[in-house]
């Protein structure tokens, strides 16, 4: 299956773009900070960051996708010296093996106990000095496979 992530676009960047560029993708993600409303954000499956100012967005998702379970928040309510353990430990609470998280404005994939952590960077800028940028996950039953798109 393919999913493509996005995150902290903060009112910049067309969002229908990305669906139009990949037709064959099954399942769109925003990792939060989009500061627009559920109307701009139709087709993704979505969540509220500290700079959304609409609650009409949950704070997680949960999400199946073949044999695995994502959990999808933005990470600001996670504390920063710890965060991806502590994202880990989110998920595994959740029967999830794989998060999709924003808010640090970097692209990142790690593994901590067998869980999957995936932050696609920022479609405004990245704080790391990297073009701005989003994911494309291919997930198969064995294996998740992550691809940086550079904007």
């Amino acid at each position: 299956m393919k999913v493509v992530v996005v995150s902290d676009n903060h009112g910049k960047m067309c969002l229908d773009s990305i669906l139009l560029q990949h037709p064959d993708a099954e399942l769109f993600v925003h990792c939060g900070d989009s500061e627009f409303p559920p109307s701009h954000l139709e087709g993704y499956a979505a969540v509220c960051g500290n700079n959304d100012y609409f609650d009409m967005f949950p704070s997680q998702l949960v999400v199946n996708i073949g044999n695995h379970r994502a959990l999808i928040v933005h990470g600001h309510r996670f504390p920063s010296f710890n965060l991806k353990k502590a994202l880990a430990k989110k998920a595994s609470d959740h029967e999830c093996d794989i998060v999709f998280y924003g808010h640090t404005h970097r692209f990142s994939e790690d593994e901590i106990n067998g869980i999957t952590l995936i932050n696609p960077g920022s479609l405004r800028y990245n704080r790391d000095a990297t073009s701005p940028c989003y994911a494309i996950v291919n997930i198969t039953d064995e294996k998740i496979e992550v691809e940086k798109v550079e904007l």
